[in-house]
């Protein structure tokens, strides 16, 4: 029985290894972007820019908006000293809501209470930051690039609740992005 369920796993594991190896460029008008062939191209109405949308294997959908009001990942969690909870709770604060330590300080500036990892990488001469959640399908995975053109432009690309092999396929996806020559 063990044997069975070992080569299931093994045999699910080289097929998506053979699956993640087939990729396609969808090109968009600002930018295109590598991502595997099961993956689809969607139209997204957005109101002050541009906006879309990929479709993965899974029909999990992967926004982006590339506009002077795309969204930036700016994550702010506030984090109340633990002396400050009986106080807070008499008042009648929502203490349910609140996030209380014994170093607030120190786990405020970690992101301790956040459900993403930050992060900074270098893709196309430019130095996006990027969102991925702590917990594999629980939170969003997502890239930012701040001020690609003279005029402010912004780019933002995100997907929530991703399992573990989009997870992986979108960063990767992430790493393809190359956005066209003329945004001067």
């Amino acid at each position: 029985m063990k044997l069975k369920i070992l080569l299931y796993v093994f045999s699910i594991f080289i097929f998506i290894s053979c699956e993640m190896d087939k990729y396609k460029t969808i090109d968009f008008d600002v930018f295109s972007i590598n991502v595997p062939n099961s993956w689809s191209k969607t139209e997204v109405q957005g109101i002050d820019g541009y906006s879309g949308g990929i479709i993965t294997f899974k029909k999990d959908t992967i926004f982006f908006d590339y506009s002077e009001y795309a969204s930036v990942i700016d994550d702010f969690v506030l984090v109340q000293d633990i002396k400050d909870y009986e106080e807070l709770k008499s008042k009648g604060f929502p203490i349910n809501d609140m996030f209380f330590s014994k170093s607030s300080h120190l786990d405020e500036n970690q992101g301790v209470f956040h459900k993403e990892y930050y992060l900074y990488d270098t893709i196309n001469g430019y130095t996006p930051k990027i969102k991925i959640p702590k917990k594999i399908g629980k939170g969003i995975t997502a890239i930012c690039f701040d001020s690609l053109s003279s005029e402010k432009i912004r780019f933002y690309m995100y997907a929530k609740d991703l399992d573990t092999i989009e997870q992986f396929q979108l960063l990767k996806a992430f790493k393809t992005i190359q956005f066209e020559k003329d945004l001067e």
